[in-house]
């Protein structure tokens, strides 16, 4: 029993600082991008609505500013990015509009931002605005409405945020009252919008921090990166992997043929043009320009001139575009956290009797030892990946280039690098972020964003697998993810981290007295028989442990919050003989999911909270409408019988969440059978 406790703290430990070392370098990321100096460069909304009151100017290829909608992007194998304005609140669409504007990629006050992706986000933190500022102090969103608003009120709004909000709202609603504080004091937002409110009163040093400490007990940091934003990424990388590096290589033997980087500094001399060298340096693929030299006229000697070229600059330009592409793989295929990826060498990578290949890596864990260097674990690598990682490295045979052997240290600068540090990884990152228009680059996101991929099996995602590791079918895939800990490690983290967070809200809903549905009663069961397990960072540890035992026991286990505002808690197996009705009519009975997308609240499955109520009402409303509006004798009896059910189901359970505790009407449904 002692030796489980151990285990139990170990990991438990593990995961709590791998959390909070993502949390502290993502909230760093997210104050950067509403701190600082003003881009001086960034023009004024006020004065564009002046030249153009209508507001018929682009924001994007696809909309204008005075559209409702905003369509930002359209990607090619995957949704439209749009930003909507539909607020009921007056004046609150045309404040998100202009606060919207900054958080585009040309107009960032910070010029932080570069994804669409990014901006729809920002955007949409909008909501907690009207939800902490402006509903919760029945204010409108007119110029004197905004007038009224005072430090205090903005300092309620975070607090309250804090207390009664989702993990996520209190540092995205004091990021965005950061941005408009920032807009109203330069006035670059129109007069009837801004703040009248000192910055300094709001954003004190106690409030970051206060913000920090909050954040970094979330546990959920550094979101998996969107499909366009995968998609950007991995373009970007099989460009220069699958198209650049071959060129380069064929550079490459020439610089080594002819001895082109034995001289000082690669300056090479020719009495003549030559032609032949000039078309060899010079390499473009697509649009995009690879290396080119520099010819200039230099005197030989006293009586003649002669031609002099130089390449070395441009050619380490591009090996930092192949290296930064290798970097985007190697991170996606092998989840490495930031400290791991700047420690890899030339010698890390290596190919055993059967060729396969394999990496090594120094992993850190948890450790009191001031002395402890780390274990080394190697983890396998396909075949397609350790190619291009390879032929990368073997550019760096020419001049100096090898340096001191860092895979992913700079080719431009001449620095010698004597300790590997996360710092080499900060040019990659801003580099790529440059590059693809994607947002927040960090390993974090890399290792969330494929063990998603992993667990969400859709046939897009199937064949990003099969691109990725190069393998011809998804079960070959899945054998190397098997023998990969990173990505087992990383999926089980983001199964434990989501389902931990999501089940560590229901608990905190049903705590409150306001729930329904038969898993809920079984969830307040048991907190009135373990009261102290639920309480401060027990409470989180708890959860985490028991979430953690029932995946790794192979328990069948699905926690997941649905469009409707209520969660699905699953944990049974379900065949094709016990389908809940979201999967009803599905043919394939193996590995049966519950689909959120389409949950029905008179499920077994439902644990209904007092969040949901307005959706519930809104339900009652529509159904009711069908049956009134078109009549009985319109419907089929079938779809009659099935509306009429469905509103039961939904008023027993508006029913539940306004009674309270100890009056609930209990569904004849079967038990979900949950034990926490």
């Amino acid at each position: 029993m002692k030796e489980k406790d151990e285990d139990d703290l170990d990991f438990s430990k593990e995961f709590i600082l791998d959390a909070e070392e993502a949390a502290e370098s993502e909230l760093k990321d997210l104050i950067d991008a509403t701190s600082g100096q003003i881009n001086s460069a960034v023009g004024s909304l006020e004065k564009k609505l002046v030249l153009v009151p209508d507001g018929a100017f682009k924001i994007s290829d696809f909309s204008e500013y005075r559209d409702d909608t905003w369509l930002l992007e359209k990607p090619t194998y995957c949704l439209a990015v749009k930003v909507s304005f539909n607020s009921d609140i007056f004046g609150c669409n045309s404040l998100k509009k202009a606060l919207s504007f900054y958080v585009l990629p040309d107009n960032s006050p910070f010029g932080t931002l570069k994804s669409f992706s990014t901006s729809k986000g920002r955007a949409d933190d909008f909501r907690l605005l009207e939800i902490y500022i402006f509903k919760a102090n029945s204010l409108s969103a007119s110029e004197d409405d905004i007038g009224l608003i005072t430090p205090k009120m903005l300092n309620q709004a975070l607090e309250n945020s804090k207390n009664n909000g989702s993990n996520r709202h209190y540092h995205s609603l004091f990021s965005i009252i950061k941005l408009w504080l920032a807009l109203s004091q330069q006035q670059l937002i129109p007069s009837e919008h801004r703040l009248t409110v000192n910055p300094m009163k709001v954003d004190t040093i106690g409030r970051r921090r206060d913000v920090v400490a909050h954040f970094t007990g979330t546990m959920q940091t550094w979101l998996p990166f969107s499909e366009p934003d995968i998609e950007k990424l991995t373009n970007y990388a099989l460009f220069w992997v699958d198209e650049a590096l071959p060129a380069l290589l064929k550079v490459k033997d020439y610089i080594l043929e002819y001895h082109l980087d034995s001289k000082d500094r690669c300056i090479v001399y020719r009495d003549e043009q030559d032609s032949e060298l000039e078309e060899t340096l010079s390499v473009i693929v697509g649009k995009t320009q690879l290396i080119s030299f520099s010819r200039s006229l230099a005197r030989a000697n006293a009586r003649r001139n002669c031609f002099r070229y130089t390449w070395v600059d441009s050619y380490a330009r591009a090996l930092d575009k192949i290296r930064n592409a290798v970097f985007v793989l190697i991170s996606l295929i092998t989840g490495m956290r930031a400290r791991e990826l700047t420690g890899l060498t030339v010698d890390s990578l290596w190919k055993d009797a059967k060729g396969d290949y394999w990496i090594n890596v120094r992993r850190f864990k948890a450790s009191h030892d001031p002395n402890y260097q780390g274990e080394i674990e190697a983890i396998p690598l396909p075949h397609y990946v350790a190619k291009k990682a390879i032929e990368y490295l073997s550019l760096k045979d020419v001049y100096d280039f090898k340096k001191q052997g860092f895979i992913f240290q700079s080719n431009k600068s001449r620095k010698k690098l004597n300790k590997a540090t996360t710092a080499q990884l900060r040019g990659i990152t801003a580099e790529l972020m440059e590059d693809t228009g994607v947002d927040r680059i960090h390993p974090h996101r890399f290792r969330k964003t494929i063990a998603e991929i992993i667990i969400n099996r859709s046939e897009r995602n199937i064949e990003l697998i099969r691109l990725l590791f190069g393998h011809r079918s998804y079960t070959m895939s899945l054998a190397y993810i098997a023998r990969n800990p990173y990505l087992v490690r990383g999926v089980a983290q983001l199964l434990e981290e989501s389902f931990t967070l999501e089940f560590m809200e229901i608990v905190s809903a049903v705590r409150k007295g306001s729930y329904s549905g038969i898993g809920a009663e079984r969830i307040a069961s048991t907190l009135a028989n373990r009261p102290g397990d639920f309480t401060g960072r027990q409470f989180k540890i708890t959860v985490l442990r028991y979430i953690a035992h029932l995946l790794a026991a192979g328990e069948p286990l699905f926690i997941q919050r649905t469009a409707l505002g209520i969660y699905c808690v699953m944990c049974e197996e379900i065949t094709k003989n016990n389908l809940p009705p979201c999967l009803s009519g599905r043919t394939n009975d193996f590995g049966l999911f519950p689909d959120p997308t389409h949950c029905q609240i008179e499920c077994r499955f439902a644990v209904v909270v007092e969040n949901a109520k307005q959706a519930i009402k809104d339900n009652v409303t529509f159904y009711l409408a069908l049956l009134d509006g078109e009549g009985d004798e319109s419907l089929k009896p079938a779809a009659a019988k099935s509306i009429r059910l469905k509103i039961a189901a939904n008023e027993r359970h508006l029913l539940n969440l306004e009674r309270g505790a100890g009056q609930h009407v209990i569904s004849p449904t079967r038990s979900v059978g949950l034990e926490p």
